[in-house]
């Protein structure tokens, strides 16, 4: 464990607490410094839908663009296999944040964090590199097509994992939460109509 990392892992670790989260235990690449919070939240404005959110963290000297790729992709993995609940998709979803404290970080793994986060089935991941000497953080700032819905909730997560390091987060988005409001209006009535029409054929033969 690097010693510059060790204090900011206790300071996340402590924000992540007082807000809902619970540390659980986790065995990811056999390393014995990773460490892993999660949370469930149910939300109208998400379409009636379940978010099982994970933070999972870890300490290197040193980090590369295939290390952060490779933990975040890994960390996205075990998330999967453990959120429980239904299955992924059906109004449930999972956020997994690999976030990487490191000592020092090539141009490479900064990329990888700023970088669009892949797409995955009711899934996400979004990176998160950490340089706890300078304070400085790199994780992605864009905006989101897929998910668009939860683009504020995770922007709120990468700005609690950040903390008081430099670094800029997803943006909020009114247009996110209007949308999500809507669906959940508008998809009760379809489904409301489409249940009276099903009953008003079988009774109208």
């Amino acid at each position: 464990m690097t010693t510059a990392g060790a204090p900011w892992t206790h300071e996340l670790a402590q924000r992540l607490v007082s807000v809902g989260y619970r540390e659980v235990p986790v065995e990811l690449a056999g390393d014995p410094t990773v460490r892993a919070f999660r949370r469930s939240d149910f939300r109208v404005s998400w379409v009636f839908s379940r978010l099982h959110t994970f933070v999972i963290v870890r300490q290197t000297p040193s980090a590369q663009g295939r290390d952060v790729a490779g933990f975040s992709q890994a960390s996205l993995r075990w998330a999967i296999d453990h959120k429980g609940g239904l299955l992924r998709g059906l109004q449930s979803g999972v956020i997994a944040y690999a976030v990487t404290g490191c000592d020092a970080a090539d141009q490479s793994a900064l990329d990888v964090a700023a970088r669009r986060p892949d797409k995955h089935f009711a899934a996400f991941e979004l990176p998160v590199l950490v340089h706890p000497a300078s304070a400085n953080a790199a994780t992605y700032t864009g905006t989101i097509s897929w998910g668009l819905v939860y683009q504020q909730f995770f922007g709120e997560q990468q700005r609690l994992i950040i903390g008081d390091m430099h670094g800029g987060t997803m943006p909020a988005s009114a247009k996110s939460r209007s949308i999500g409001v809507l669906l959940a209006i508008v998809l009760p009535l379809i489904l409301a109509n489409l249940v009276v029409t099903v009953v008003w054929l079988s009774t109208s033969r």
